[in-house]
């Protein structure tokens, strides 16, 4: 994983923060996919807390992830959820624990099954 500097890039007239530009290639690729991975997620919250602490308001935080993720940036609904977690001193960025039984068909031993592996 790319270590996120604490510095400003210009870009395009603009100027976002360096982890605008630290995606490798291969996960760019991905950001045609449906869905997000956890280590997706993780990153773009993560980049969410670290404009919440250069004093970014939530909207130019959405504005910098669509710049920096483009089609595969959290929607503008649940950048604002984090925004607003992390600004009422919540310090996770992963997702908090829900009630019920836990998944049991999404393990490696079922996927690999479904795929015929």
């Amino acid at each position: 994983m790319a270590t996120l500097y604490k510095c400003m890039c210009k870009t395009g007239g603009r100027y976002l923060p360096a982890f605008a530009l630290w995606r490798p290639l291969g996960e760019r690729l991905q950001q045609f996919a449906s869905h997000f991975t956890m280590e997706e997620k993780v990153q773009q919250r993560v980049c969410t807390d670290f404009c919440f602490h250069l004093g970014k308001t939530g909207a130019e935080t959405y504005e910098t992830l669509q710049a920096a993720f483009g089609q595969s940036c959290l929607s503008r609904s649940k950048t604002f959820e984090w925004y607003s977690r992390f600004k009422s001193g919540h310090r996770s960025f992963e997702d908090d624990p829900r009630p019920g039984r836990p998944s049991t068909s999404h393990t490696e031993e079922t996927v690999a099954r479904v795929r015929g592996s």
